[in-house]
């Protein structure tokens, strides 16, 4: 320490505080000789002592570090440090108070302006209430943004984790021109290796597809069989506006029909859910029969939640998947108008949060190919079985437009089309030009918007994969 700090700080109280904070965890530690004890890092502990574990921000006073240890250890540090008759509150604030205080007098530590005191306090409320995920998106996002950001971000993250596996997909992959009704009025459709049968079929809009995604990320977070959601937040969260636009009586009264065919619309979707299961090999080559719930909620005109069980094979089904997709937000906004762009967008999030895509390097990269098919669109060769030649607008087309679309609601930054080796094209005219053989050779390179977030996740995750392998060698190891 230098002879300016030793004369601007009364020492005995400063290690005195450092001992404190040694008892209560969360300072430095005591055994610490005169140089290498940092001034600025003390004071700016004690601040944050001070001020984040404070009940009221403004309250310079200690109570706060005492409600999370024990009664013995409180015990403890009363008889260690406090005068007869003395609290171990009135102890911390008396201290903390001498130290910042003494501090500031002699110029070595400046208090916290109003808004960045508002700062500290939702910094301290923020980890009061978040969980060990969220602390770490938190570290993720205050890298390149100020608190408040990272907090919002940390608490409202670009991705959510939803529950993949093959019958998920399937179902994804589901509409009006796979699903065939049989004489009994059920829809079926054989997806892959998963037939599909959905009971009294009329119709299979988008939105079912969208009400099951949103079920999968609430079940991965939660892990609860049964899944409730707020109608007001689905609602937002799907670009539907139900609440009154103003305080109008005539505003009211449409707000009024707005929830009520909203409600109609998600009944209709939890009937066909409850109506839908699946029949496919597990891994061990037994056939199983699987409905997807078993339960739901009737959603009447005064429930403002969607409820609904998922059945317990179905869970079974899903516990054993072990496959995990990075699902944009935005996703939820797009309509049925714009249904190819759904598909690509689910097949790029899926694409890009496989592990082995990223190992091999090829996460924002797919064949034109492989989108026109997940894009569940006509063949070549089905157009040509039909005589009809026009395969720039029934594939083409629809596939351009759901790129440019994913771009302006912003689940995709970007993208370029390539050759296979990812040379750029010709031309702009070359796609226009260029035959059904060609097209569908090319490749889509892809930017998710904030792919930096996944990219976190997947770096993590390969860690933990690699830290339990390495136990494995361990334990079998003579």
């Amino acid at each position: 320490m230098t002879d300016y700090k030793e004369q601007a700080m009364n020492k005995e109280l400063f290690m005195k505080a450092c001992d404190v904070l040694d008892f209560l965890e969360i300072g430095l530690p005591t055994n610490m000789t005169d140089d290498q004890i940092d001034m600025e890092t003390m004071i700016q502990a004690l601040s944050f002592a001070r001020c984040c574990m404070s009940p009221d921000i403004t309250d310079r006073h200690g109570k706060k570090l005492f409600e999370s240890i024990s009664f013995d250890k409180k015990q403890q540090f009363e008889k260690r440090f406090c005068a007869d008759g003395e609290t171990a509150e009135n102890f911390t604030e008396n201290l903390l108070f001498s130290v910042v205080d003494d501090a500031v007098k002699n110029g070595l530590y400046t208090l916290p302006t109003k808004e960045e005191m508002q700062i500290v306090k939702a910094f301290g409320e923020f980890f009061d209430q978040a969980n060990q995920t969220q602390i770490k998106d938190f570290i993720f996002f205050a890298e390149n943004n100020d608190v408040r950001t990272a907090i919002n971000k940390a608490m409202n993250p670009p991705y959510k984790k939803s529950v993949t596996h093959k019958t998920t997909r399937a179902f994804n992959q589901a509409d009006r021109r796979n699903i065939k009704k049989d004489l009994n009025n059920t829809g079926v459709a054989e997806i892959d290796d998963v037939l599909l049968k959905i009971k009294s079929y009329k119709k299979f809009p988008l939105s079912v597809k969208l009400l099951l995604l949103r079920g999968l990320i609430e079940f991965e977070v939660t892990g609860n069989k049964t899944i409730r959601i707020s109608l007001d937040e689905y609602a937002q969260m799907t670009g539907y506006n139900i609440n009154p636009h103003d305080d109008t009586e005539t505003e009211r009264k449409k707000a009024v029909d707005r929830k009520k065919n909203f409600r109609k619309k998600i009944r209709n979707d939890l009937d066909i859910l409850y109506n839908s299961e699946f029949e496919y090999e597990d891994y061990k080559k037994q056939l199983v029969d699987a409905r997807i719930i078993q339960e739901k909620g009737k959603l009447n005109a005064y429930d403002d939640e969607i409820i609904m069980r998922f059945a317990d094979t179905f869970v079974k089904t899903l516990l054993s998947s072990n496959v995990l997709t990075w699902i944009h937000p935005n996703i939820f906004l797009i309509d049925e108008d714009h249904i190819t762009a759904y598909y690509i967008a689910i097949k790029m999030c899926h694409h890009y949060s496989t592990i082995n895509n990223h190992t091999r390097g090829t996460k924002n990269r797919l064949s034109m190919n492989t989108l026109i098919k997940a894009a569940n669109l006509p063949t070549y060769e089905e157009l040509k079985l039909k005589n009809n030649r026009n395969w720039r607008r029934i594939i083409q087309e629809p596939i351009i437009n759901a790129l440019e679309y994913l771009v302006s609601i912003g689940i995709l930054k970007e993208y370029t089309i390539t050759r296979s080796k990812g040379e750029p094209l010709k031309d702009d005219d070359y796609l226009y030009d260029a035959k059904y053989k060609d097209f569908s050779s090319l490749y889509v390179n892809f930017t998710l918007t904030d792919y930096e977030y996944i990219d976190a996740k997947i770096k993590e995750s390969a860690k933990k994969k690699k830290r339990k392998k390495s136990k494995k060698k361990t334990k079998k190891t003579p």
